[in-house]
């Protein structure tokens, strides 16, 4: 796999504010106010010890006006919508096998809801009771304390990897949790090549990466003279070598032609030390030289393959 060149680095200050939540109760008829009362304190007690959103202090709950189906989140939005906070938690209660709870969560700044979870209780302290379980399940891991959210656009084929684990294998619209700190976020695309980040995540924010994005070609560029500097590295390392075994071979030559022989009646010849000691020398040389040979070959050889993997790659770009 080629790792890109650029490094994506985002960087959320652990000072910045945390968001906003605030509970808006609606009741509809023939539930009295004191037990939308009793299930406003219940949330409120639960995303207290649950979240580290910043709580709001409720509204006083409203009659019911309009029921909202399950998926009509322009609906939910509005009843959530006056709370003036970053989320509104909407609840709706409703007299019906006791006391029936709908709870929305929706992210006012971004118009949508997050989750949505529905729970009776025979009793209003029933209900009340199984608002702790129902936040809890309610909220997204991401808003729980001690945690944060990174949020990246993945193209399809693509695999998330946050501190070396893969944590999402297709896109994904919502925020992944990871404990607040600093992390590496690693973007795999579909082509084998990757998109490293560092993200300093505060507790209940969200560092949204623009790593989706193919990187600009002088990213790409970059990687092929990598190649091409390798390809060139491997053959200039080859070519010396090559080089210095003919350059040892000329030397072993030259000093086998000065070895002497003793034939009468001269007697300027080498002695039979000299001549041993000298063959000795001469044969680690030649030998060497057949290293090098060998060697620079094999070199050069891998220099030409990666030179023509690099053009064939770029070839089929």
């Amino acid at each position: 796999m080629r790792l890109l060149l650029p490094i994506a680095t985002a960087f959320w200050a652990a000072a910045a504010p945390a968001a906003t939540i605030r509970v808006v109760a609606w009741r509809a008829a023939g539930v009295p106010e004191a037990s939308a009362t009793s299930l406003t304190r219940a949330c409120e007690a639960a995303l207290r010890e649950l979240t580290s959103l910043s709580l709001q202090p409720s509204l006083h709950s409203s009659p019911l006006s309009r029921r909202c189906g399950a998926d009509d989140h322009g609906c939910w939005t509005q009843l959530a919508g006056r709370t003036g906070a970053d989320y509104g938690l909407a609840l709706v209660a409703e007299p019906a096998g006791g006391l029936t709870v709908d709870l929305m969560l929706v992210d006012l700044r971004a118009g949508h809801v997050v989750a949505q979870r529905r729970f009776t209780g025979p009793s209003p302290d029933a209900a009340s009771q199984g608002a702790r379980a129902a936040v809890d399940a309610l909220m997204p891991p991401f808003l729980h304390r001690g945690y944060g959210g990174v949020l990246v656009e993945m193209p399809g084929g693509s695999r998330l990897k946050v501190d070396g684990k893969v944590v999402l294998s297709q896109p994904s619209r919502g925020p992944v949790a990871v404990s607040s700190g600093h992390h590496e976020v690693d973007l795999l695309l579909p082509d084998g090549t990757a998109v490293l980040a560092r993200a300093d995540v505060a507790e209940g924010q969200i560092a949204a990466l623009a790593l989706g994005a193919r990187p600009p070609a002088s990213g790409e560029r970059r990687s092929n003279d990598a190649l091409r500097v390798t390809s060139a590295a491997l053959w200039a390392a080859g070519t010396v070598a090559v080089v210095t075994s003919l350059a040892l071979g000329t030397v072993v030559n030259l000093r086998t032609g000065n070895l002497n022989p003793c034939t009468p009646p001269s007697h300027d010849c080498s002695t039979r030390e000299e001549a041993e000691a000298e063959h000795q020398a001469l044969a680690q040389y030649a030998q060497t030289a057949n290293l090098l040979l060998y060697g620079g070959g094999a070199l050069a050889v891998g220099g030409g393959l990666v030179f023509t993997f690099d053009l064939v790659q770029g070839g089929g770009k």
